[in-house]
């Protein structure tokens, strides 16, 4: 499969998604398209020149990357131009993805409590669910019924207490 901006052809790890709707602006997981590492970092470098109003920038990084052929240009402007779109008119989310990173003794922890706890048809909830469940818990104790952003941030959090599971 060949990169959608240059054409290049790469092994397939090397390829990296795009979200054209980024989902941090409302943007669903899909519409995904596959990008070498190159291009992807041009697209991000266009898209905050473009919101700038530097559109001139934005079309010579683009036309660097893909060397000069306006066709290529022109397909990842399409992709720019939905992104600076996207971010310019948010749509809330209901739920905001979040990737968090657990050293392995802690994962396994989580995927031995994970296979202890079934969803109502009979599933393991599995790590993701679990770590939403605790944190969801925690904020909901900690926080109480206020806002978040509205309370004064505090200096120290504790988070060698045991969450508490509601």
């Amino acid at each position: 499969m060949p990169c959608y901006g240059c054409e290049r052809e790469l092994p397939a790890v090397l390829y990296q998604g795009h979200h054209p709707h980024p989902q941090a602006a409302g943007g669903a997981n899909l519409g995904v398209v596959h990008l070498c590492p190159t291009c992807h970092t041009a697209c991000h470098t266009a898209a905050r020149a473009f919101q700038q109003g530097q559109e001139g920038m934005a079309r010579d990084v683009l036309s660097v990357v893909v060397d000069h052929r306006p066709e290529a240009v022109e397909r990842l402007l399409v992709i720019v131009r939905t992104e600076v779109r996207a971010w310019a008119d948010p749509k809330p989310r209901a739920r905001q993805p979040v990737s968090v990173e657990f050293s392995r003794e802690i994962y396994a922890r989580l995927q031995a409590i994970s296979k202890g706890i079934l969803t109502s048809n009979k599933r393991q909830i599995g790590v993701p669910k679990l770590v939403r469940v605790i944190v969801e818990a925690w904020l909901r104790k900690e926080a109480g019924p206020q806002p978040i952003r509205d309370r004064e941030p505090e200096s120290v959090i504790n988070l060698t207490k045991k969450p508490e599971l509601v």
